[in-house]
C-alpha cells in the first residue's frame, strides 16, 4: 500500500525525471499524478484502469508520456490492475480497410488502449506485422510522413563511446525465446528476468516469462495479466525487471522506431540515479529463408542516450552480450514449453511445422526449430538427444495439423543434434 502523504526513495530513484529540477517536472507533479491513478484504481477496481482513462483527469499536468510513465510503474509494483478478478480492458480492435497500397497504417488509425479510435499512445508494448524496408531515410518515407514501422539498424559502441554495462544471458533464456518465437507466423512478446550489478557494471539474464499477446496479424501488444503474472513471479524468485523481446518472424531482427519508442519508455522507468538504464530488448528472427543457417538470429540492443538526426527518438546500439552455457535443463522449462504449445495450438496464425523451411530443400520448420534449439544445448549428448526427442513428441503429438500423419513431421533426432552442435 502506498502513502499518498509520502514519496519513497524508490519511487525517486524509478520516476527520477520529476526529482531532477526539470522545469515543471517536480515532485509535487509526480504525487498529483500517482494520487490520481491510485484514487482511479481505488474506485474502479477490479475494473482495469487504462493510461487513457486518466488522462482528463491530468489535463494539466502536462507531458502525457510521463503520465503514461507513472501508470507503468504502477502496475510494475502492483499498485494498480491487480487481483485474480481484474475485469480486463476491451481488446484493441483492427480495421484492415485503413491500410493504404503499401500495407501501412495510416498514422491517424490506431485504436487507443480503450478501443476507442485515436492516434498512437503510449500504452502496452505493442507489435506490427512489418515488411524489410529501407532506413537511410530515417523515421520518415518518401513524403515526409512519420513512419513508425520502419527499421533502424544499430550502431556498435566504441572505445570512445563504450557500452553502458555488460550483458550476459544463460542458454536456457536463448532456448525458450527461440521455441516461443517459431509458434506463430504473429510477433510474440515476453519478458525478461535477472539482475543487475552496478559496482562490475554488468547484467545477468536468467529468466525467460512468454507473455500471452492480443494480436491480430498487423499488430499485437501485452496482455496486461501476463505483465501482473510476470511481475509476481519475478518477485517470488527474486529477479529483477531487466529487459523484454519480442520477435520478427521473417525479417531482420532490427527495431524499428516504435521499438526504439517503448523502448526508451521503459528504459527512463529503470533509469537508475547514476543515469544508468539497465533494461535490454532482444530481437528474435525464426524464419528469415534468406539466412543460410538453420540457427535463429537473435538482436540484443538499447536505445542509446544521444538522439537520431530527426531528433525524433534515441539511436539503438547492439549489445554484445555473452551466452552462459546451461549445465541442466530443468524440468520447469520443458513445461513452459508446454504450456506455449498449449497456448499456441489452437491459434490461427500458428506455424505448420510440417511445410518446408525453404521452398528447394526437404528441410520440415519443426526440424529447423530443433536444430536452431540444439545450438543453445550444452549438456552431455545423451541429455541433449533426450531433450530434444521429448520437444518433437510432444509437437508432434499436441500441434500439428489435423490431417499429417505423424510420420510427415518425424526427421531424425540423431542428424538436428549433429547439425546444431557444429
Amino acid at each position: 500500500v502506498i502513502d499518498q502523504a509520502t514519496i519513497t526513495e524508490s519511487e525517486r530513484k524509478k520516476n527520477s525525471e520529476f526529482f531532477c529540477g526539470r522545469g515543471s517536472k517536480t515532485p509535487e507533479r509526480y504525487m498529483k499524478i500517482r494520487n490520481f491513478i491510485l484514487n482511479a484504481w481505488n474506485s474502479n477496481k477490479p475494473k482495469y484502469v487504462s493510461k487513457t482513462s486518466v488522462r482528463s483527469g491530468l489535463k494539466d499536468c502536462g507531458d502525457v508520456n510521463a503520465i503514461g510513465r507513472v501508470h507503468s510503474y504502477l502496475e510494475l509494483i502492483g499498485a494498480i490492475n491487480v487481483g485474480d478478478d481484474l475485469v480486463k480492458r476491451k481488446q484493441r480492435t483492427f480495421k484492415p480497410k485503413v491500410l493504404n497500397d503499401e500495407g501501412k497504417k495510416s498514422p491517424n488509425e490506431y485504436d487507443d488502449d480503450d478501443g476507442e479510435e485515436g492516434t498512437p499512445g503510449d500504452n502496452q508494448i505493442r507489435r506490427s506485422k512489418r515488411t524489410r524496408t529501407s532506413t537511410k531515410g530515417g523515421p520518415y518515407d518518401m513524403v515526409g510522413s512519420y513512419d513508425p514501422f520502419r527499421l533502424v539498424p544499430p550502431l556498435n559502441y566504441t572505445s570512445r563511446n563504450p557500452a553502458p554495462f555488460r550483458v550476459s544471458v544463460t542458454a536456457n533464456v536463448m532456448l525458450v525465446m527461440d521455441f516461443h518465437a517459431h509458434l506463430a507466423h504473429t510477433e510474440i512478446i515476453g519478458l525478461l528476468g535477472g539482475h543487475f550489478h552496478p559496482d562490475s557494471e554488468s547484467m545477468e539474464v536468467t529468466y525467460v516469462f512468454p507473455c500471452r499477446s492480443a494480436s491480430t496479424g498487423f499488430q499485437c501488444e501485452m496482455d496486461p495479466a501476463s505483465e501482473v503474472a510476470a511481475r509476481e513471479v519475478f518477485a517470488e524468485k527474486g529477479l529483477q525487471f531487466v529487459g523484454w523481446y519480442h520477435s520478427h518472424p521473417t525479417f531482420e531482427p532490427q527495431p524499428s522506431v516504435r521499438d526504439i519508442e517503448n523502448q526508451t519508455q521503459y528504459q527512463e522507468m529503470w533509469r537508475r540515479e547514476d543515469g544508468v538504464e539497465p533494461f535490454i530488448g532482444v530481437i528474435v528472427t525464426p524464419y528469415d529463408a534468406g539466412h543460410e543457417s538453420n540457427v535463429s538470429r537473435f538482436q540484443f540492443w538499447v536505445s542509446g542516450t544521444n538522439y537520431d538526426l530527426s531528433g525524433q527518438f534515441r539511436t539503438p546500439y547492439s549489445c554484445q552480450h555473452s551466452v552462459s552455457p546451461s549445465t541442466s535443463l530443468p524440468e520447469e522449462m520443458f513445461t513452459q514449453l508446454s504450456e506455449l504449445i498449449e497456448e499456441y495450438q489452437n491459434y490461427d496464425q500458428r506455424v505448420d511445422m510440417t511445410e518446408s523451411f525453404r521452398n528447394d530443400d526437404d528441410v520440415s520448420r519443426l526440424d529447423k526449430m530443433l536444430e536452431s534449439l540444439t545450438s543453445h544445448l550444452s549438456v552431455a549428448s545423451s541429455t541433449a538427444e533426450n531433450f530434444i526427442s521429448r520437444v518433437r513428441e510432444l509437437m508432434n503429438a499436441n500441434f500439428r495439423p489435423s490431417k499429417k500423419s505423424n510420420a510427415e513431421c518425424h526427421g531424425n533426432t540423431d542428424s538436428i543434434i549433429k547439425k546444431g552442435q557444429e
